[in-house]
């Protein structure tokens, strides 16, 4: 037993020597960044391209103070869009992305609590035939998922952070595809 104890005790001093250890390399301070090294960067700096899934938006333009002005977007609803899938009322399509595997995200912004568009959504996809496979609801964002045959729509409703009154809601549907592999 004493033999063991003295093989723990010298481990635990090779391990506390070791830890001391400062076996990394210091490295010189960067230099001071100038104001024309800022600026020479920010003139290497490409703007990027507008996202190509971002489907018949049409970007906002400049005002001559610079700064952005509202203009409405020509957006519409995409053709595939599940006629039994409701708009809810007021609602305003302000988006359309094009997804993966021709599926859709389509949003808009409306006024009403989160609470009342979730119920309303609930309501009338189910009175339609879908079946909810998912939802979570919280006092400012609700979350669904319905599935009806092979087409599944995912239905987000959340505060609008641009304005108070108004609810995003948000509806990515897409047609299931069978998996390239045996199930499990």
């Amino acid at each position: 037993m004493r033999t063991m104890q003295n093989w723990v005790v010298l481990g635990l001093g090779v391990a506390m020597s070791m830890s001391s250890c400062t076996c990394e390399r210091a490295l010189p301070p960067a230099p001071e960044p100038t104001p024309a090294a800022f600026s020479e960067r920010a003139a290497s700096v490409s703007t990027p391209s507008p996202s190509p899934q971002l489907a018949k938006a049409t970007p906002t333009p400049k005002t001559d103070q610079g700064a952005e002005s509202p203009t409405p977007a020509a957006v519409s609803l995409p053709e595939d869009f599940p006629p039994d899938v409701p708009i809810y009322a007021g609602a305003q399509l302000e988006q359309v992305h094009d997804l993966p595997n021709n599926a859709h995200n389509v949003i808009f912004r409306a006024p009403g609590t989160v609470e009342e568009i979730n119920r309303f959504y609930h309501e009338k996809l189910a009175a339609a035939g879908w079946n909810v496979t998912q939802q979570f609801a919280r006092p400012n964002h609700a979350f669904m998922t319905y599935k009806k045959g092979n087409l599944i729509a995912n239905v987000t409703i959340a505060e609008d952070s641009r304005n108070p009154n108004q609810r995003v809601i948000a509806i990515m549907y897409e047609e299931e595809q069978p998996l390239p592999f045996e199930e499990f």
